[in-house]
């Protein structure tokens, strides 16, 4: 099959899902649900509007991104090989994750921090707390890859995409042909949501939350890495099957519907819980689970394939942007609920304040620090003019 030119849509639903990560962490503060150390910041008014969105987010916005992630990942070993993709993505994934990491697991973890000891003391006696932990180091006793945790993931999947890819060169075509087809009947052809529910709902059954879990820590070989690497290795499977691609924006709607039928399903089910107490009741409603996220992740693709393949403007803007809004984001996130903890809103306004309050910063800094700097090609994988691309054709990106 011959190389494809790049798909708009696809470039906007992965940026789509980072922004959608964003809203996520601006949000999760003001629900009742206590996620200890997993989010442990929790606003004293909360609106379980705030639990349903943050939930409804997590069932599929980082699988989808797994899933283009390990498409586009095919594309560059297509046009460049494996070692030109692996190159690619230390440079454009690795570095970034090396430089990005200690500012913002020190902005992150003092906000986390503040929040917390101001929940016990006013504002002045949590930064004094803020800032003894820096001073006697223990700010870094556990620490994380905290919401880099994503990039840490990919970097293990490149390599492994790389050596998986040398290996199948062993093999002779026809061989290589009757694996991929095998797994394209299995994983992309009629029994998919079956296959794919089964592989998913199995991986998630010992999760602690209920779905998939996010793990930050820096371990290698646990439960929630090879949860994703379903997603990354169906992706790059699409792309070697693309004609697949036609099928999803087909059934796009019908897909979306029954995702989110299948939601609220689980939902009921749970009683609008994370995680059912039931253990019978548990395992059911994570494979209706398993089965919604794979319903969305091909719900959405089919969507955007319909309705967002071309260019424009505005969409590539927010596409560049995206990558540098989803890293620089989470310092806002720990220090505004924090911040604002004392000012009594209620927390159906108190969430889109915090949104309001740190997304121009997050855009702005893109814009005047990132978009036309060497940030932007590091990013990116080129400089853009500084003024604003209304009127220019929309550029085509880096991968």
């Amino acid at each position: 099959m011959a190389p494809i030119e790049r798909l708009h849509a696809l470039d906007a639903l992965r940026a789509a899902m980072m922004l959608l990560g964003i809203l996520l962490h601006g949000v999760v503060s003001y629900g009742p649900t206590d996620f200890g150390n997993d989010w442990p910041i929790q606003d004293p008014n909360t609106h379980v509007l705030w639990d349903l969105a943050a939930g409804f987010i997590h069932v599929f916005q980082m699988p989808v991104f797994f899933v283009m992630a390990g498409f586009f990942t095919a594309m560059l070993v297509e046009r460049r090989g494996p070692g030109g993709m692996f190159r690619n993505r230390l440079m454009r994934i690795g570095l970034p994750f090396v430089l990005f990491w200690p500012p913002l697991f020190v902005l992150s973890r003092t906000g986390t921090d503040f929040a917390l000891f101001h929940a016990e003391t006013d504002w002045r006696g949590a930064l004094d707390e803020v800032w003894r932990e820096l001073q006697t180091g223990g700010l870094f006793a556990h620490p994380s890859t905290i919401h880099l945790w994503f990039l840490y993931y990919l970097l293990h999947f490149y390599a492994l995409a790389a050596a998986v890819y040398g290996a199948s060169r062993l093999l002779s075509p026809a061989m290589r042909n009757r694996a991929i087809t095998l797994l394209d009947g299995l994983l992309l052809g009629r029994p998919r949501l079956l296959v794919l529910t089964a592989i998913t709902g199995a991986s998630m059954i010992t999760m602690t939350s209920g779905g998939l879990d996010t793990d930050a820590t820096f371990r290698v070989g646990n439960d929630t890495l090879t949860a994703y690497a379903v997603f990354f290795g169906v992706g790059w499977l699409l792309y070697t099957r693309r004609e697949r691609l036609a099928s999803l924006e087909r059934f796009a709607s019908q897909n979306l519907g029954l995702g989110v039928a299948s939601v609220l399903v689980v939902g009921w089910m749970r009683g609008m819980q994370f995680r059912a107490e039931d253990p019978t009741t548990h395992a059911v409603s994570t494979f209706v689970l398993a089965l919604a996220t794979w319903q969305l992740i091909f719900g959405l693709t089919g969507a955007f394939l319909r309705h967002a393949n071309r260019p424009n403007t505005r969409t590539r803007y927010l596409v560049d942007a995206s990558y540098w809004a989803y890293l620089v984001h989470l310092p806002f996130c720990c220090w505004l609920p924090g911040m604002l903890r004392d000012v009594d809103v209620p927390a159906l306004l108190k969430a889109p304040l915090v949104i309001a309050i740190f997304t121009p910063f997050v855009f702005g800094s893109y814009h005047l620090f990132v978009r036309s700097t060497w940030i932007g090609v590091l990013l990116n994988g080129r400089r853009y003019p500084a003024p604003l691309p209304w009127k220019r054709p929309a550029g085509t990106g880096g991968v």
